[in-house]
């Protein structure tokens, strides 16, 4: 049995592809929506050789695991900023003796390289939240966090909160969440992306935006369009980095990748 760490597109992708060739999965992911992302990723395959987990894993439900179920192969396909995940895995491949694989998606300096726009003045890399918090104290004017709705309440604590706009997915829990924290209703932007170039330039007009705070996510999470949309509405960039993490393995192509499985 093959374990895939989903969580992102390529994860429900590489699971999809596993279950269509007869093979035996588990695929984890951290919330019930993920979940159901990967029931309609299987519900018109008939086969029942697959297991889908969808809450948070800790390091020793993620031994049981090991202990329930067959698990040969460890394949690691969760998003570029879940560290810990990563980081569990790849411990917990090496005490058991199983093979860890990482899918990573490529980064989006490879695309601002390519665009010729790396060093566009509106763009600014920070290391990491803090970093963003810093440099956002020393700007004025609104913020548009894309970031997700874990580290908002960093934000919150320290700038003004009538600067801060989030855009989240629209869960229940993500937006109630965003309003136990404080964040007014009006300044809680619950939508699914990825967006279009013209909509986040539009987006970022209408709210009257000064930064938008981003990711290094890759290709497929739409951040290439966030930036070539901020660009255009003349609005700052700040991007964090994205973790340092010791990968044993990293492949970027899932063909290549698939022919390891």
């Amino acid at each position: 049995m093959i374990w895939i760490a989903a969580g992102t597109e390529e994860g429900r992708r590489i699971a999809k592809a596993l279950v269509e060739k007869n093979r035996e999965v588990m695929v984890s992911v951290t919330t019930e929506y993920g979940g159901s992302l990967l029931q309609k990723e299987f519900q018109n395959i008939g086969t029942n050789r697959r297991v889908i987990i969808d809450r948070t894993l800790d390091y020793e439900e993620m031994q049981k695991i090991l202990q329930e179920f067959p698990i040969k192969k460890i394949v690691d396909a969760t998003h570029p900023y879940a560290d810990m995940v990563s980081k569990n895995l790849t411990a917990l491949a090496l005490e058991n003796s199983i093979t860890y694989l990482r899918y990573e998606r490529p980064s989006i300096k490879d695309f601002l390289q390519d665009e010729g726009i790396e060093q566009a003045s509106k763009i600014l890399w920070v290391k990491d939240t803090q970093a963003a918090i810093e440099v956002l104290q020393k700007r004025e004017g609104r913020v548009l966090l894309t970031t997700g709705s874990k580290t908002l309440g960093d934000y919150l604590k320290t700038l003004e909160v009538s600067r801060i706009y989030a855009r989240v997915l629209p869960v229940p829990k993500v937006m109630e969440k965003c309003k136990a924290l404080g964040l007014p209703p009006g300044q809680i932007l619950g939508m699914q992306g990825p967006f279009s170039i013209e909509f986040n330039k539009s987006t970022l007009i209408e709210y009257n935006i000064e930064s938008v705070i981003t990711k290094d996510s890759g290709l497929t999470g739409g951040v290439q369009e966030k930036i070539l949309g901020a660009l255009e509405a003349k609005v700052g960039i700040i991007i964090i980095e994205r973790p340092n993490v010791a990968y044993p393995q990293v492949f970027s192509d899932i063909e290549v990748l698939m022919d390891q499985l």
